[in-house]
């Protein structure tokens, strides 16, 4: 018998895990897994209303980020004390929820402030092969919620403020990681 390694490299592995776990958090957070509902129906939205569903969805994403970014935070150790530390910190935690196949990128950086962008996000892709279109989406408000939760698990001076996003007619999301002026 072959062993696994020998079939299925490290990286296609991490692709493929990355891959069934976004799905598995769309699945839950956005679609039934009921199949009588039929295909592209959302569950969670059709009982809660669409204010309610947004919450619901801030707060799971919320929980994502801090669980994340506590796991990030307790095997690298390091402080973090600055926007460009989060900002590296933060993509490693994307990176290990969202696969190899993630692209995320500091185009401006100082102690002080950070902008991220993301070029290639597996989790819209995703949303497109579970046939879920933007509006059934709420990704700014998630991806929000992720990254002020998460980034005050690394320090609680830090601020995340997303200022651009698919859903609002943008190519791609792009966000500020910044220190709060005290």
């Amino acid at each position: 018998m072959t062993k696994l390694e020998n079939v299925l490299s490290p990286e296609k592995g991490w692709a493929i895990t990355a891959k069934i776990l976004i799905g598995f958090i769309i699945s839950r957070a956005v679609k039934t897994s009921s199949s009588l509902l039929g295909k592209g129906e959302h569950f969670t939205l059709l009982v809660t209303g669409w204010e309610k569903y947004e919450e619901i969805l801030q707060n799971v994403y919320g929980d994502i980020g801090k669980q994340l970014c506590h796991y990030v935070k307790e095997t690298i150790n390091t402080p973090v004390e600055d926007a460009v530390t989060a900002a590296k910190l933060y993509r490693t935690a994307w990176t290990l929820l969202s696969g190899p196949d993630f692209e995320y990128e500091i185009v401006q950086a100082s102690p002080e402030e950070a902008v991220v962008r993301i070029n290639n996000c597996p989790w819209l892709q995703r949303f497109e092969e579970f046939e879920i279109g933007p509006e059934h989406r709420a990704c700014h408000r998630s991806h929000q919620a992720n990254g002020e939760k998460g980034l005050m698990v690394f320090n609680p001076m830090l601020t995340f403020k997303l200022t651009k996003a698919p859903q609002w007619g943008d190519s791609y999301c792009e966000f500020i990681i910044g220190l709060k002026d005290f």
